[in-house]
């Protein structure tokens, strides 16, 4: 394997890793099915396209506030209000009020009042009616892609974006964007998703400590050696500091600290600003090659993605992956990945039988097979 090819096959597998985790203050799902819909929690109302989101202007008429695609994660709308540098902001969220049988009311959380539509025009207003008014109802239908938003007194009619406004149209023009309902699953907590690799990179807000949910381990980097890194476990994550993000894979939801959390006083771990540019030397970055994960030299003219963590090693060393170990108070460690590894036969040898935790120059040999590193 030549080095072209072992860093092609680098960062097809470090950008899976560093794609894992996202962050978002409040987090909205897509309700896919009427079952889903009740009084208790909070909804918005979104484009079908999630081009936009219901918002009050400062009368009553409705204006649309900007959802951009680096927003939407599948079904998920993630909202980062508090990110320094963006005017980013929450659509407006309403309580669902079960008028009758299939018809529903929609109350602003804000103030009370309810969404509504003119009798006879396209006008979308939030106004004082009472829930009994046929202006202020609406009836929920699910469709392959979601619960759209359908007018209760007016047949075929339904909320949809047109022409950068809001109203109430005919079902059957379909060049409207038909509103779908989002109900909101965490606010003020950032979600992370760990993929295979059971570890990613994470940096948290300037101004915000996060707590760790339940089976959610959180390291820095305390200790840096030519080959090899010591992650240290803490028990909460400061503000403004960049960590590795450790569990079983899944989602997982970091809510903000109610209580100050202090600063790392040793990390190693920087967090990239989106300008941080490899240079086949001294910057590292989490990976994952061959079912190793490690920190991997970083090839030259790729950039980190902004918020991700990195190494930067001062002195230039010839590895090009440096291992992770725990210090020995951490309750999971190391060992316990590479006892799984070693039943199903995955970890890396080289020629004197010694088990090595990253892909090394020379020859290596995995599941009774010699492959050559250079």
């Amino acid at each position: 394997m030549n080095n072209m090819q072992f860093f092609r096959l680098l960062w097809v597998w470090m950008l899976a890793i560093v794609s894992c985790a996202m962050q978002a203050d409040e987090v909205f799902q897509k309700v896919t099915s009427l079952n889903e819909i009740n009084e208790t929690d909070t909804y918005i109302i979104c484009s079908e396209s999630v081009s936009g989101a219901i918002y009050k202007t400062s009368g009553n008429f409705l204006g649309v506030l900007s959802v951009t695609t680096k927003q939407v994660r599948g079904d998920f709308i993630e909202i980062d209000p508090d990110r320094a540098g963006t005017k980013e902001g929450v659509p407006d969220e309403f309580k669902i009020i079960r008028v009758k049988n299939g018809i529903y009311a929609m109350k602003y959380v804000a103030d009370g009042n309810l969404l509504s539509a003119e009798r006879s025009k396209n006008y979308l207003h939030k106004t004082t009616l009472e829930a009994s008014d046929d202006r202020a109802q609406w009836r929920f239908i699910t469709y392959e892609k979601g619960v759209y938003v359908n007018c209760a007194n007016r047949s075929g009619f339904f909320i949809s974006l047109y022409k950068g406004k809001f109203g109430v149209y005919e079902k059957y023009k379909d060049w409207h964007d038909k509103t779908l309902l989002y109900r909101r699953v965490a606010t003020k907590s950032k979600r992370v998703v760990i993929g295979n690799a059971r570890y990613v990179s994470f940096s948290s807000p300037s101004q915000f400590a996060l707590t760790l949910p339940l089976g959610l381990r959180a390291y820095v980097v305390d200790q840096a050696y030519p080959d090899r890194v010591r992650l240290k476990e803490i028990g909460a994550v400061p503000a403004n500091t960049a960590v590795l993000l450790s569990g079983e894979p899944g989602t997982y939801l970091m809510p903000y600290a109610t209580q100050s959390v202090n600063a790392v006083s040793d990390n190693y771990l920087l967090t990239s600003d989106g300008k941080v540019t490899g240079d086949l030397r001294t910057i590292y970055s989490l990976g994952q090659i061959e079912g190793t994960v490690g920190f991997f030299l970083v090839d030259s003219g790729v950039k980190i993605p902004e918020g991700k963590a990195y190494l930067k090693i001062g002195t230039v060393t010839a590895a090009k992956c440096l291992s992770m170990w725990h210090a020995e108070h951490v309750g999971i460690t190391t060992a316990v990945r590479q006892i799984k590894e070693e039943s199903s036969g995955t970890l890396s040898y080289d020629i004197g039988g010694k088990a090595v935790p990253c892909p090394q120059q020379g020859i290596v040999i995995r599941n009774r097979r010699k492959y050559m590193h250079r």
